[in-house]
């Protein structure tokens, strides 16, 4: 079974059935149980939220191979590129309904956007929202400070 199966799955069991949350949580487990054990992944913690409510919270294993922590429900974790899902379909549904335009410049939407280049002048107006959910505006993929290498103390970014 390939993880986004169990994603599908889980999300079907926790929408679709009319079973209650004890009945439906030994299943949802054991089924993560196995995957985590297939694919060797070191720690998943899955929550549903239904109306603003988490109706089912599941966490198995730890933070990485080494068995630094436990994985809990206030275990902090990056979200990486899984924003952009949810971030291309929030833009193209307002594309959709006239709200936004994917091929004007974005300094329209954001007129504070900058770029510095030392290839040309005024580069930020030449960036659409379709470069950007595309990954074809030239940015680079990790900002100078507060990338995903950068060390944190004390919640502040050095």
């Amino acid at each position: 079974m390939r993880p986004y199966t169990l994603l599908l799955l889980l999300f079907l069991a926790c929408t679709t059935h009319e079973e209650s949350e004890t009945e439906i949580h030994p299943k949802v487990d054991d089924l993560i149980e196995r995957v985590v054990s297939e694919y060797q992944i070191s720690g998943v913690s899955i929550a549903v939220v239904y109306q603003g409510t988490k109706s089912l919270t599941i966490n198995k294993g730890h933070t990485s191979d080494k068995l630094e922590w436990e994985i809990t429900d206030t275990t902090l974790f990056s979200a990486q590129s899984i924003s952009k899902t949810f971030t291309s379909l929030a833009c193209l549904i307002a594309v959709k309904e006239g709200f936004l335009d994917l091929d004007i410049p974005i300094t329209y939407y954001l007129p504070d956007f900058s770029v510095n280049s030392f290839h040309e002048e005024d580069a930020s107006s030449k960036i659409t929202l379709r470069h950007l959910l595309s990954h074809t505006s030239g940015l680079p993929p990790d900002a100078p400070v507060g990338n995903n290498f950068t060390p944190q103390f004390n919640g502040n970014v050095y």
